[in-house]
């Protein structure tokens, strides 16, 4: 009985173990592999959307720079020498812009166009006293002055500046003028001699409707005096107003004082005569 039972269990202990060794049993499932830190995925670089192309500026055709039109030298025939040469004289002889006389003016260039209005009344003024039979003598208060009308001023400073001056230029000038019965007064003075001449060396069209006049102021050699050239008071003969610059010198009757530059602009006169009308006076370094 006993031998039935031990052959029972070995039979089923072999039963038992078949079934342990079946292919099917369940794979042991490896361990996952431990990751370390993740390592950090860098992104991409951003791709920058391309750079917009500004298209380059229409370069607009630039025009030529304007060419300053070249001076050209004028040839005077004898009487537009003497129309200059007598034009500018007006200014030598009262020795304008002469610092002797002009203190203020520090030998800088005159400028009709924004020129102090004394300044162009005590030329247009001496001017028309020491050229002309135009004033008179008029006292008042016990005082005794030499009077120019005003309309005369007035035609005189447009003939040499293109300058207007009216009655309130006059009173608010100062210094030594007023008006006296619609006159333009001074004090009466005696003496004043004036000799000087301007004898152009050159003369310049610009091109723009001025010329530029290159000159040299004279003063007189006591020869002027003794031949009746000059005398107190001013010039006697107006033929020394045709002179060139050899001619000036040739004569014996002038030496050289200063030279200087101008601007002038060809004006018509009421008269028809040709002349001309200041637009800048400069003189320069003594000779």
């Amino acid at each position: 009985m006993k031998s039935i039972e031990r052959i029972l269990a070995l039979v089923l202990m072999l039963v038992l173990m078949s079934g342990c060794g079946d292919g099917n049993a369940p794979e042991t499932t490896a361990p996952a592999e431990t990751m370390g830190s993740i390592e950090t995925t860098v992104p991409p670089e951003t791709t920058l959307p391309p750079a917009t192309t500004v298209p380059a500026e229409t370069t607009v055709p630039t025009e030529p720079p304007e060419t300053e039109p070249a001076a050209v030298q004028v040839e005077l025939s004898e009487k537009g020498r003497y129309e200059i040469n007598i034009f500018l004289s007006n200014f030598s002889e009262q020795q304008f812009r002469d610092t002797y006389w002009y203190p203020e003016s520090d030998d800088s260039e005159f400028r009709s166009a924004d020129a102090d209005v004394y300044e162009i009344l005590f030329f247009v003024w001496n001017n028309l006293n020491y050229n002309s039979d135009n004033s008179e003598s008029i006292e008042k208060d016990g005082n005794y002055y030499t009077g120019i009308p005003l309309d005369s001023i007035n035609a005189r400073s447009e003939r040499f500046f293109g300058r207007s001056l009216t009655k309130e230029d006059v009173e608010n000038a100062g210094v030594d003028f007023r008006m006296i019965k619609g006159m333009v007064c001074r004090p009466e003075a005696f003496g004043d001699t004036y000799m000087e001449m301007t004898v152009v060396d050159a003369l310049y069209d610009l091109g723009d409707g001025t010329m530029r006049a290159e000159f040299t102021v004279y003063t007189p050699t006591i020869e002027a005096e003794i031949d009746g050239i000059t005398s107190t008071g001013g010039i006697n003969s107006k033929e020394i107003y045709y002179y060139t610059p050899e001619q000036v010198v040739k004569s014996g009757y002038f030496e050289p004082y200063r030279k200087g530059v101008a601007l002038v602009v060809p004006k018509t006169l009421s008269n028809g005569r040709e002349s001309y009308e200041l637009v800048t006076y400069e003189l320069l370094g003594e000779i």
